[in-house]
């Protein structure tokens, strides 16, 4: 099964001095359970391709031409902004290159990863023990006491860490992940 077809993608953005293609004629596919990477200088257009995917790009941007199918039957490309937004977080999870701007300063760790499970209708504990599960799988450090805390209170490599847990506790269908490892040290194993 595929989960992700791009098929002839174009892209543009209007501009005082007229439009400027930033996709052209994009294409390929996304089976199911494969990792596909996408690799290009930078500013040739891998950042706009997934704000394109998601739905979210600028507002003077447009897809011109071209199809986006996730699962087999949804045009992303053509889907109004309710559909996409209960698609996103649930069927398709964004890691981005920022970990601040994945998570908001003012809200705790374990209140966000609560929140985003609220279409899960489990109680708040078995949210809460689901997300201290996920933090413990990314390496947080005692991630039971790390639940209180604020983005702030943790290293930028903790926090692109939290980002990722946060993604993958939907078990998406679609991954998408803008750079995600940079902020992260490497880890060795003893």
């Amino acid at each position: 099964m595929t989960v992700l077809e791009v098929k002839n993608l174009s892209v543009a953005f209007h501009t005082e001095s007229g439009p400027l293609e930033a996709l052209k004629q994009v294409s390929f596919s996304v089976p199911a359970n494969r990792s596909v990477g996408v690799v290009g200088e930078s500013g040739c257009g891998k950042s706009t391709l997934i704000n394109a995917i998601l739905g979210l790009l600028a507002d003077n941007g447009e897809i011109t031409s071209g199809e986006i199918i996730f699962e087999g039957d949804k045009d992303l490309a053509r889907l109004d902004p309710t559909a996409m937004r209960g698609l996103r977080g649930q069927r398709i999870a964004t890691v981005f290159q920022d970990p601040m701007g994945a998570l908001n300063p003012v809200l705790s760790v374990g209140r966000q990863m609560r929140d985003i499970q609220y279409r899960s209708g489990l109680s708040k504990r078995d949210k809460d023990a689901r997300s201290v599960a996920m933090l413990r799988k990314v390496r947080i450090p005692d991630p039971e006491s790390r639940l209180t805390q604020f983005p702030h209170e943790f290293s930028g490599g903790m926090k692109q860490r939290i980002a990722i847990a946060m993604a993958l506790m939907m078990e998406p269908a679609l991954l998408i992940a803008d750079e995600p490892t940079t902020a992260l040290d490497a880890t060795l194993e003893v």
